[in-house]
């Protein structure tokens, strides 16, 4: 593989990497801060089904308490305000438990001290002594406290409001990013596969062709093997086939030599 086509794809690789590392990281981010609103949308409406209940309870007690006033039959009385005033109570106990943001506390406070009045209000509203007065003052208590309830709700959903803003901005934003994002890391990575498909498929037309190379060079080292083999064999007997004559002149001039040496003149000059 050639270096540069490595090198474009381990930048390829890492590119594509990164894009999709980024894209999940905004990806959890906006599944985060969606899973933030849902909880802000469960905890609004947990807070204001709790003032309702409050509220109804309040507004069920009055209307028991003007009923009796009218009547003066006990029936309006049961349940008592005591036991209604145990009931509210327990909601606003409830609702203290939800409410963890300062302000919207502070207001749990103003609204503890007015039911606290409410509860004796009503407490002196189930006395058969009780004239227009205690109504009137319990009306004026009630409207106190619808105001402070309104209050509450209102501020829940001015922070909800606000986080879904926020939430509907960065959705609006981030969105598209990520899918630019993930459409590139798509590109990249397709050009990678395809570029390492590519770079393999020469690769093995390459060592292909080594083989095919290394075969036609085995054959004609068995073949130059052979050739040798058989020039061997022909330098051997070539040699052989001319030593028999040369043995035959050394024997035939030995023979001469011995049967001849007295007749032979002696050598003279250079011959």
């Amino acid at each position: 593989m050639h270096i540069s086509i490595h090198k474009k794809i381990r930048v390829g690789f890492f590119i594509a990497f990164t894009a999709i590392i980024g894209a999940s990281v905004v990806s959890y981010l906006i599944a985060k801060n969606l899973m933030h609103n849902a909880s802000r949308l469960q905890h609004a409406v947990e807070v204001s089904k709790r003032l309702e209940l409050i509220s109804r309870h309040l507004k069920d007690a009055e209307a028991a308490i003007r009923g009796y006033n009218i009547t003066h039959q006990q029936e309006f009385l049961h349940p008592s305000m005591s036991e209604r005033s145990v009931k509210i109570e327990k909601e606003y106990r409830k609702l203290r438990q939800v409410i963890d943001d300062p302000p919207q506390q502070k207001n749990l406070d103003t609204l503890k001290r007015l039911l606290d009045i409410k509860y004796g209000q009503l407490l002196a509203g189930a006395r058969p002594s009780s004239g227009s007065i205690s109504v009137k003052e319990g009306e004026l208590s009630m409207d106190q406290i619808d105001r402070k309830m309104q209050d509450m709700i209102n501020i829940e959903e001015a922070q909800l409001t606000e986080k879904s803003r926020a939430f509907t901005f960065f959705s609006n934003l981030w969105i598209p990013v990520v899918f630019i994002i993930s459409l590139i890391a798509i590109i990249i990575g397709i050009y990678s596969y395809v570029t390492l498909n590519r770079e393999f498929r020469l690769q093995l037309h390459i060592e292909s062709r080594m083989r095919s190379y290394q075969r036609e060079l085995q054959e004609n080292i068995n073949l130059l093997n052979k050739s040798n083999q058989e020039l061997e064999q022909f330098a051997y007997v070539a040699s052989h086939d001319l030593q028999e004559p040369l043995r035959k002149i050394s024997t035939f001039s030995d023979r001469l030599l011995l049967k001849y040496r007295d007749e032979i003149p002696p050598k003279r000059g250079n011959w």
